[in-house]
């Protein structure tokens, strides 16, 4: 018989892509960032992408 004022684990199957993702949105570092980023939009501090690819632009030649 179950008791309902216990918790009780439940166990999912998950595909590995999103398991990773799990790690990484549970990860202290990650939440810095993001609160990071937050704060600064907030502050209208936040680049543009097209800010950013101007000041990082791409480079040819694969994935190095």
């Amino acid at each position: 018989m179950l008791d309902k004022d216990k918790a009780m684990p439940v166990v999912q199957n998950m595909p590995d892509d999103d398991v990773a993702d799990e790690l990484i949105a549970q990860h202290p570092g990650f939440r810095a960032s993001i609160e990071r980023a937050r704060q600064q939009k907030a502050k209208s501090q936040a680049k543009t992408l097209a800010e950013m690819r101007r000041k990082y632009p791409a480079r040819s030649g694969g994935d190095h």
